[in-house]
């Protein structure tokens, strides 16, 4: 037996396991809200300045 015994064998591609694609997905979707949030008041704040009268 060589000592590259376990060189010589075709690898398998690592998996990610699913609690670590959860866990990933929940950070995503974590770090885009407080940017929808953002456009949502902007959006928001605009229209209603339309439709305040000026007082003068």
């Amino acid at each position: 037996m060589s000592p590259n015994t376990a060189l010589d064998r075709p690898s398998e591609p690592e998996r990610i396991d699913a609690q670590l694609l959860k866990l990933g997905g929940v950070l995503v979707l974590g770090a885009l809200t407080p940017m929808l949030d953002t456009t949502i008041v902007n959006v928001g704040v605009e229209r209603r300045s339309r439709n305040q009268p000026v007082a003068t």
